[in-house]
């Protein structure tokens, strides 16, 4: 099925081979100048459908964008921390 050109994945993520799915990070620290133990914070943040984005599928008489109308709605209004992990 093919999506209409205002809906469709563009950029970056056209060539991403598991765009949706997921993603992994890995970070490369240099520390053979200093000296330990170390410790590294992580924080994962949540960003929220912009109300915008989301009120542009009001206009669509169909039940899958007024669900997500309605479920964008039940959101917070910004980013928030959802984890924390020390290690």
């Amino acid at each position: 099925m093919r999506c209409r050109p205002d809906v469709a994945v563009h950029g970056d993520a056209m060539s991403d081979p598991d765009f949706g799915v997921g993603d992994i990070v890995r970070y490369s620290v240099d520390v053979s100048r200093a000296q330990g133990p170390f410790t590294v914070d992580a924080q994962l943040w949540y960003q929220p459908i912009a109300y915008r984005w989301a009120d542009n599928l009001r206009t669509y008489d169909a039940f899958e964008p007024q669900r997500f109308v309605r479920n964008s709605t039940r959101l917070p209004p910004r980013s928030r921390l959802t984890i924390f992990a020390r290690f």
